[in-house]
């Protein structure tokens, strides 16, 4: 993976500049729980079953998934439906999102 996942702890009382660098852990946080819930899950999946199984609200689900997918680490790969029964469609992880995926594990390790 070409870029640096920074997953250093910040403090509140730091101000603005770190309530930046929280929420880019955050993300970074949600990123790892997304691909591990696509890497167990052994199935393609919905963007609310991939929120379900990484314990996150479905807009943050999906909003990391379409990160994962701009960088090649997920791909859309059919259609399902969702929690309301509408049509929705099936994602998976490719072989660069479990490279990644290890990459972050070993980082947050």
């Amino acid at each position: 993976m070409s870029e640096q996942l920074t997953l250093a702890p910040v403090h509140a009382e730091d101000g603005a500049e770190s309530r930046h660098a929280a929420s880019k852990v955050d993300g970074v946080k949600q990123y790892r729980l997304v691909l591990r819930a696509l890497s167990q899950a052994g199935r393609p999946l919905t963007d609310d079953e991939i929120a379900e199984r990484a314990g996150l609200l479905r807009h943050s689900a999906g909003t990391r998934r379409g990160v994962a997918v701009k960088r090649g680490h997920v791909r859309r790969v059919g259609r399902g439906l969702s929690s309301l029964g509408n049509p929705a469609s099936t994602w998976m992880l490719t072989e660069a999102g479990l490279a990644a995926l290890a990459e972050i594990e070993r980082s947050a390790a």
